[in-house]
């Protein structure tokens, strides 16, 4: 009685904010005449089928000459949300009754399913949509008189009791798609357990490496102002000063998190439980943005100081006659450009290739910066070195070239390589290598994941998404070849590490791969299928592999792989879930999707991918999916791989950490 209280006191709560909502997005879509048309109720229910869009309208009394106005809009909402689970699947049954006499005939069934096919952007041959059709109508029409009632309708959802559970909790997601979870009240002690034994430790290890970089950069500051200021020197310059002791530091680490074949060979060792390689992009990024902040104090410092000695010293004299004002304004006109084509909006927007030329100005600018500040090469000499062995290193395997030997323009705009692979060239599962097509472009290296298994001696693929100019070319490149067959030279560097490589120190791995970031795992996943295979003994003991896509074209790229997974049998050790994010499972595709499921049964294939395994629909639940893993696996250690887009990674690291797993991240 008391938890039903307390649930219904913050439904209660909600209420006033939900109302608020409906208002403002009435009005958002109503225009000025205050009414809504069915054209603006699809609009603002994201219904993309105007049949549809027309008998939602219908149900909420609008009709073609008044439309529907705030109150009645409002009042209609309110009810339906707010209600029980009854009036929620009645008001789903409703939407399918398109004549509005009570039951779903065949023809209503036929042309629902067609919007909603419509509606979703699933195409389907016409002898399937009218198989699904006939054998979702058969399985509803349990008293055989050729029509559904609402009886027979709930009695269809209570057999797929999980579509049912999402399509009740879709109606007020459909109009309320930003309302706040709900609270958890209660956090199993066994996943608070496993945070404070498994993960807290690594977490608190690198807040300490932050604290100390963060510490060391405030005592060189302060260090360098209080010997400027003893020695009489204005506050200007004890500012610049104290900045230009930070860039020395900061300027000496920034190669270290780049260094890939150093980093890879620390991966290796047991001296990867304490450095965070697998961060390294991650603090290149950071020590980046450290050096950009100093740099600008140090600049406006020095600017602000000539301008204080203009009388004495002509400005144009400080900045541009002497080696220090010279090299500063090179220094600064360089940085500026490879910190501005740095950031996301350049990078991921189309725009790597200007990122790349712009980032090979870090020779320019360190060889500036040994000239403008006297002392830098005392920090900078050991990473320098280092560094210069990695580029000899670099230059050495520069030289390895090799071909394609077939290659192939998928539909879905990637580009499928599989290159010769040179003799000698080892690699771990996971690993990715800098690749160049001398035919695209003559300095160009870009990063790709290695797609096919170690254990395949002959080639290594790698699957190429066309998202910039680059990747684009090598597209259109790929479809001239396969229709001329010639081979295409390249040049491979690396291969290098990843935090996937890691997964065979693993008892229970979790594999997440959005889109193009499943390639990873595409290697992995081949590679234990291999051991088990050739009866290897292996540390996992179960795996359980996410691959989330946002249209089906995309499911071609390592279906085949999957494929095999399923046809050896082992189902108990490598758990298959692929999710459809592009479709959801709402009012207007609940029966659908029951209906793709019957025909998928009766075909023995998934409509969406061929594949045994069935696709689900939206997005996976996150926090349930992980908690039913922390309970089937008890206090076994769990670790999460992940590759995909950063938004996604911040959800499901949340998640992972809440149920006591840890979380390792692919970056590039």
């Amino acid at each position: 009685m008391e938890e039903r209280r307390k649930s219904r006191t913050v439904i209660t709560n909600l209420d006033q904010e939900f109302i608020d909502h409906v208002r403002s997005a009435f009005a958002a879509h109503s225009g000025r005449t205050g009414r809504m048309t069915s054209a603006q109720m699809g609009e603002l229910l994201g219904v993309k089928d105007k049949t549809l869009a027309k008998r939602l309208y219908g149900l909420f009394g609008g009709s073609d000459r008044q439309g529907i106005d705030e109150s009645s809009f409002q009042s209609s909402v309110v009810s339906l949300v707010l209600g029980d689970d009854e009036i929620k699947m009645k008001f789903i049954f409703d939407i399918h009754d398109r004549d509005g006499d009570g039951t779903i005939s065949r023809d209503d069934l036929s042309k629902m399913i067609e919007a909603s096919l419509h509606h979703n952007n699933i195409r389907m041959a016409k002898h399937q949509r009218l198989a699904m059709t006939k054998l979702l109508f058969d399985a509803a029409d349990r008293k055989h008189d050729d029509s559904v009632d609402f009886g027979e309708f709930r009695q269809l959802l209570a057999r797929h009791a999980l579509i049912r559970n999402d399509l009740i909790k879709s109606v007020a997601a459909w109009f309320w798609k930003d309302r706040p979870a709900a609270p958890r009240d209660r956090v199993q002690l066994a996943s608070v357990f496993r945070f404070l034994f498994l993960v807290l430790p690594y977490v608190v290890y690198q807040n300490i490496l932050l604290l100390a970089y963060l510490a060391l950069n405030v005592w060189l500051f302060w260090r360098a102002m209080n010997h400027y200021a003893a020695i009489g020197a204005n506050t200007y310059i004890q500012i610049a000063r104290g900045a230009g002791a930070c860039l020395n530091l900061n300027g000496a680490l920034v190669l270290i998190p780049m260094m890939r074949t150093f980093l890879t060979w620390i991966r290796k060792s047991f001296l990867a439980v304490f450095v965070p390689v697998d961060r390294a992009v991650d603090i290149h990024k950071l020590i980046g943005q450290a050096i950009f902040l100093f740099t600008i104090i140090h600049s406006a410092a020095h600017l602000l100081n000539y301008d204080a000695m203009s009388s004495t010293i002509p400005f144009r004299q400080n900045l541009f006659g002497t080696r220090a004002g010279l090299t500063g304004v090179i220094l600064l006109s360089t940085f500026g450009l490879m910190w501005i084509f740095a950031q996301d909006f350049f990078r991921k927007k189309g725009w790597f290739e200007v990122f790349y030329v712009t980032h090979s100005l870090y020779i320019l600018f360190f060889a500036a910066l040994l000239v403008h500040a006297p002392n830098f090469w005392k920090w900078a000499i050991i990473p320098l070195a280092a560094y210069g062995f990695e580029l000899y290193l670099k230059r050495y395997r520069k030289h390895e070239v090799s071909f394609v030997d077939e290659a192939t323009a998928l539909p879905s705009g990637v580009s499928r390589l599989k290159i010769h692979r040179p003799e000698g060239f080892g690699f771990q599962p996971g690993d990715y290598i800098f690749l160049k097509i001398p035919r695209v472009s003559r300095f160009e290296w870009h990063p790709f994941t290695i797609s096919s298994n170690p254990e395949e001696q002959s080639l290594l693929s790698v699957h190429i998404r066309s998202l910039g100019n680059w990747t684009r070319a090598v597209y259109s490149l790929v479809e001239s070849l396969s229709q001329k067959k010639q081979r295409l030279p390249v040049e491979i560097r690396g291969p290098y590490g990843t935090p996937s490589t890691r997964i065979f120190h693993s008892k229970c791995a979790v594999l997440i791969g959005a889109g193009i970031g499943v390639t990873p795992f595409a290697s992995i996943l081949r590679s234990i299928l291999y051991r088990r295979e050739h009866g290897e003994e292996l540390k996992l003991q179960k795996v359980y592999f996410y691959w989330l896509n946002r249209g089906r074209a995309s499911f071609e790229w390592f279906t085949d792989m999957l494929a095999e997974i399923e046809a050896a049998g082992i189902s108990r050790f490598i758990e298959l879930n692929i999710y459809l994010t592009d479709t959801n499972i709402d009012a207007t595709s609940g029966l659908m999707k029951i209906g793709m499921d019957l025909l998928g049964k009766s075909e023995n294939h998934d409509l969406t991918t061929g594949l045994k395994t069935i696709t689900n629909f939206g997005h996976p639940d996150w926090p349930g999916i992980f908690s039913e893993i922390s309970r089937r696996q008890k206090l076994h250690g769990v670790d999460v791989y992940y590759c995909g887009p950063y938004p996604l990674a911040q959800i499901v690291k949340h998640a992972a950490r809440r149920c006591g797993f840890r979380f390792r991240k692919e970056n590039f």
